[in-house]
């Protein structure tokens, strides 16, 4: 019987959210979630609603949210708090000292909302209304299994996803239902965003093997970058070809350089004192959907906008004249941040690929820029390389799609036209091992003598099985076969053997080679399990003197990749060795990871202690 899905793509941005889904029986009919809750009739079938929301009390005490574009005038809404997911010692420097922000924390803090409560109050929010539109244009949904492709910004670290994933949860994206349980993926937004793009591409005569594309994913916080190179046209597959790069410098900055430069040409006392209701109608009227996109900086004209009228005080018209050369440094402030993480990568593709990138792709909100898109085609020079931007919504929206397309390839039966074939990890992965010591590369401290096998190990070191800046197959999983060892004079609690294997990343350079020699190797998640032979069925070995006896159990880790997420199985395993598929599985965990990877490595014959 063939499973009917939902595949939902959600576009968590820092200013703008959206949702776009697709039934599995319709996988090329994608749909954008509109109609949102509105106090005007012009904010509603835009693709996108505004990630904010405002709290209040019915007159029992009830608590009431409103948000997005229904935040009624006179409340004082939380915004920005995608920002805080991140934790704040990560933070560029310019950035902690950001009044806005500041204020925008300090306001959590005072309704007692940590973060993840935010993101979650919000999230639902969001999630109850598409649900609602989704069953409005299809009708009851019980029969469908839920698949969701949630976007995140590719330089979010384990931490900011894990409470990405904890948000979902309590905004209720992960309830049961009877249909069959609900699927979470994690995708980075440049890569859902070149998703989107490289299926519009597919096909194109001037696409060619070994042709590379950067994707720059402008959004509200961040800007990331990704960069593939064609490696087959048929099928078309592609793999990212250096390790992609970011920053926050999105378009909230823009947002604030504009509003800075309004501050002081009408003065702190009226700016200030604008109605916040009003202040957000200008801004949506004159800049977000006005001189925001429209300008491109190509031609020396002004712009006229119209003040709200609480600044006839200061312009008896309320009409303020912009200047080419205004808009120019309200633009280039923010730009300028922009320039130098592009022309990094375009150097770092041509280095290893030994030719320039083809093609750079504007998406995101932010990529809608007309003078961004400007700015980078004067970057790029004379270079052989070309500055694409998609028109009307297209780059707005290329992120939700781009998610839906991911979740429709990978759960929901869609017959993948593209292909990624391998990732760049943007961090190491590993365990910690007993390693044999090696004098001059091990630490004296680290030395001590293995009864068992008669010979001297280094303790608490670490092995990674996967560098930064490796490059990662995502099209076959990854076997690897470990031991573990038994005291037979220790106590025994349990009549089978019990184990624990805890994996480790970091992203310091070069990667750390002991455990305790460095603070910034981190946990990412602990395997523990029980192994289904009891020890009374296990085989006695005496150590190198004869004088110990010691058992031992053999099991193996299966690693697959699936969006920005590993699969981590253990199985059973023997001192002859068992086929995979006649294993016994053991234990299984979803993580989330730095790349799309296999986890490959070099793992085999490595001794655990027990």
């Amino acid at each position: 019987m063939t499973e009917h899905s939902l595949c939902f793509g959600i576009d968590f941005g820092t200013t703008y959210s959206g949702v776009s889904w697709a039934w599995s029986g319709k996988p090329g009919q994608i749909h954008a979630v509109t109609k949102w809750p509105s106090r005007s009739h012009q904010n509603s079938d835009l693709e996108k609603t505004p990630t904010a929301f405002a709290i209040s009390y019915s007159a029992d005490g009830d608590e009431v949210v409103t948000w997005g574009y229904d935040i009624p005038e006179g409340a004082q809404p939380f915004r920005l708090f995608k920002l805080f997911l991140v934790e704040q010692d990560q933070l560029p420097e310019h950035l902690k000292t950001w009044g806005e922000l500041n204020e925008a924390r300090e306001r959590l803090k005072s309704a007692k909302l940590d973060p993840v409560d935010a993101v979650a109050k919000y999230l639902k929010a969001l999630w109850v209304h598409a649900i609602k539109q989704i069953r409005n244009t299809l009708g009851p949904t019980d029969a469908y299994r839920y698949h969701i492709s949630l976007t995140v910004p590719a330089i979010w670290r384990d931490a900011a996803r894990q409470k990405m994933r904890d948000a979902a949860g309590k905004a209720g994206l992960l309830e049961r239902r009877e249909a069959g349980s609900t699927t979470l993926t994690l995708i980075s937004e440049p890569e859902a965003g070149a998703i989107s793009t490289l299926f519009s591409m597919e096909g194109r005569p001037d696409i060619a093997q070994g042709d590379s594309i950067l994707i720059v994913d402008a959004g509200g916080g961040t800007v990331d970058l990704i960069s593939y190179t064609v490696d087959c046209l048929d099928p078309f597959t592609l793999s990212e070809c250096v390790e992609g790069s970011g920053g926050l410098c999105g378009a909230v900055f823009l947002d604030r350089s504009f509003k800075l430069f309004l501050r002081k040409r009408l003065t702190a006392s009226v700016w200030d004192n604008i109605p916040p209701q009003k202040l957000t109608n200008f801004l949506n009227r004159e800049w977000e959907r006005g001189i925001k996109q429209e300008f491109d900086g190509t031609e020396e004209r002004s712009y006229i906008i119209d003040l709200p009228s609480s600044c006839r005080a200061v312009i008896e018209d309320c009409e303020l004249e912009l200047e080419h050369g205004h808009l120019v440094d309200i633009f280039g402030h923010v730009v300028e941040d922009i320039e130098p993480l592009v022309w990094k990568q375009l150097e770092a593709v041509n280095s290893r690929m030994g030719s320039p990138a083809k093609y750079v792709i504007l998406v995101g909100g932010f990529g809608r820029s007309g003078y961004l898109a400007t700015s980078l085609r004067h970057l790029v020079g004379p270079r052989k390389t070309r500055v694409l931007q998609g028109t009307g919504s297209t780059p707005w929206t290329a992120i939700c799609r781009g998610a839906v397309l991911y979740g429709l390839m990978t759960k929901g039966g869609l017959e993948s036209t593209v292909q990624i074939s391998s990732r760049i990890s943007r961090a190491h992965y590993g365990i910690r091992v007993n390693e044999h010591y090696i004098k001059g590369v091990h630490k004296e401290e680290d030395k001590y003598w293995d009864s068992y096998d008669g010979c001297y190990r280094a303790m608490r070191q670490m092995d990674w099985y996967v560098l930064r800046g490796d490059k990662i197959s995502t099209l076959k999983p990854v076997v690897r076969k470990y031991c573990q060892k038994y005291d037979c004079s220790r106590l025994r609690l349990t009549k089978q053997p019990e184990f624990e294997l805890t994996l480790y990343t970091s992203t310091e350079e070069p990667a750390p080679s002991r455990f305790l020699g460095s603070t910034s190797i981190q946990e990412l998640c602990s395997l523990k399990s029980t192994y289904p032979v009891a020890f009374e069925d296990l085989s006695i070995q005496k150590s190198s003197t004869g004088m110990e006896s010691f058992q031992r159990i053999h099991y193996q880790i299966k690693v697959t990749a699936d969006g920005s997420a590993a699969n981590f199985e253990v199985y059973q395993d023997s001192e002859d060795g068992i086929p995979l598929s006649d294993a016994k599985l053991l234990s299984t965990k979803w993580v989330e990871v730095d790349c799309d990877s296999d986890l490959g490595g070099r793992l085999a014959g490595l001794q655990l202690k027990g």
